[in-house]
C-alpha cells in the first residue's frame, strides 16, 4: 500500500489537483479540440492529435533527462487523446474529462503514486483502472446515466 505524499501542501493540492486540470481541459480539450471539431469539422483523431502533442510537451518539464521528458510527453499526449475522446463522446461536455483529470492529478498530489507523470507501479495501475473504467462507462453506461438523469428531471418537473 502507498502512503501520503510528503510534504502535503494545500496550495499544491489546490493548484496541481484542481486549478491546472480545469485550465488544461478548457484549453486543450474545450478550446482546441472543440473548435477544430465543431467549427472546422475536423475528424476526432486529427483534431485531438495536435492539442495532445502540445499537452504532452506542456508536461516535459517533469523529466530529469531527455529520455524521461520524452516518455512523459508521450504518456501525457496519450492522456490528452483519452481526455479528448471522453470530451467528444460525452457530446462536447467538459465535465467528465475535468472530473477525471482532477481525480488523477489529486491522487498523484496526495498519495505517493510517482514523482512525475511516469508514475510508479501502483500509480500506473490506478491510471489504467481509471482509463478502463471511464471507457466502459462511456461506452456502456452513458445511456443509463442519461436515463437516470432524465427520470430524476421528470420527477422534479412533476413535483413542481
Amino acid at each position: 500500500m502507498t502512503g501520503l505524499a510528503a510534504p502535503l501542501d494545500g496550495q499544491d493540492i489546490l493548484f496541481g489537483g484542481i486549478v491546472l486540470p480545469i485550465y488544461e481541459e478548457v484549453t486543450f480539450r474545450g478550446l482546441a479540440i472543440g473548435v477544430l471539431m465543431v467549427h472546422f469539422r475536423w475528424p476526432f483523431l486529427l483534431a485531438a492529435l495536435l492539442p495532445s502533442l502540445f499537452f504532452g510537451a506542456f508536461h516535459m518539464y517533469q523529466g530529469d533527462s531527455a529520455q524521461q521528458a520524452l516518455t512523459i510527453a508521450a504518456i501525457t499526449a496519450f492522456g490528452g487523446i483519452w481526455f479528448g475522446w471522453i470530451y467528444w463522446k460525452w457530446d462536447f461536455n467538459l465535465w467528465p474529462a475535468i472530473w477525471l483529470h482532477i481525480g488523477l492529478n489529486s491522487a498523484w498530489t496526495i498519495f505517493a503514486l510517482g514523482d512525475n507523470a511516469l508514475g510508479g507501479q501502483l500509480g500506473n495501475a490506478v491510471r489504467l483502472a481509471v482509463i478502463a473504467g471511464s471507457i466502459a462507462l462511456t461506452i456502456w453506461g452513458q445511456g443509463w446515466l442519461r436515463r437516470m438523469a432524465g427520470e430524476a428531471e421528470a420527477r422534479q418537473s412533476a413535483q413542481a
